[in-house]
């Protein structure tokens, strides 16, 4: 399966940072990949093939309600669901916190590693709501798709047997292929679970 393909290998540390203190999402907790998959338009594996900062949201002249982001270009090479041919890339948005930029993601999540990424998928003037783009061209061509993923929809092989989810900050052992629909490794914490403490990355 295109999920256990080899690649390079993230830093589970590095990756801690590019979310950091800065941030932080509610979301609702999803107990099963499958529902996650009925939830997004998108599901798909790929590789990293470079990252580049994306637009500023907010309001004009209003720094307060800046919210900074990267693009992902993530070279797909299994579709589960959603229109992405093989081969194809996704522009995948990842809002970040003030300070953390593409040189950060970079370091964090090299070119050619493996991601599973659940999104939704639409232009970018519809992702954000009420703050739409200060500047819509940084970082996404006009017209082009945006894949915003869930939160607990963005999942990294950061060595051979641990996946990890940045933006939930859960770790599990295992390889990709389990993060698929059917697959038990979720990204978030269940009921009675405890997060166990992440090895040095």
């Amino acid at each position: 399966m295109a999920a256990d393909a080899s690649g390079s290998e993230a830093s589970l540390s590095a990756l801690r940072a590019t979310v950091g203190d800065g941030m932080s999402v509610d979301y609702n907790i999803i107990e099963s990949n499958d529902e996650l998959a009925e939830l997004v338009d998108s599901v798909l594996v790929g590789e990293v093939a470079g990252i580049q900062d994306g637009p500023v949201f907010g309001h004009a002249d209003d720094d307060l309600t800046d919210i900074h982001s990267v693009v992902i270009r993530v070279r797909a090479t299994e579709v589960i669901k959603g229109d992405l041919a093989v081969g194809e890339s996704a522009l995948v948005l990842m809002y970040a916190p003030d300070g953390v930029d593409a040189r950060v993601w970079s370091e964090a999540l090299p070119e050619g590693e493996r991601v599973v990424v659940y999104a939704s998928v639409g232009k970018l003037k519809e992702t954000s709501g009420s703050y739409g783009p200060i500047d819509a061209s940084v970082g996404v061509p006009d017209g082009a798709d945006v894949y915003t993923p869930a939160v607990q929809g963005f999942a990294v092989q950061v060595s051979d047997d641990t996946i990890y989810w940045p933006l939930t900050d859960v770790k599990r052992s295992g390889s990709l292929k389990e993060a698929l629909p059917g697959g038990a490794a979720v990204g978030n914490l269940l009921e009675g679970e405890e997060d166990e403490e992440a090895p040095e990355g």
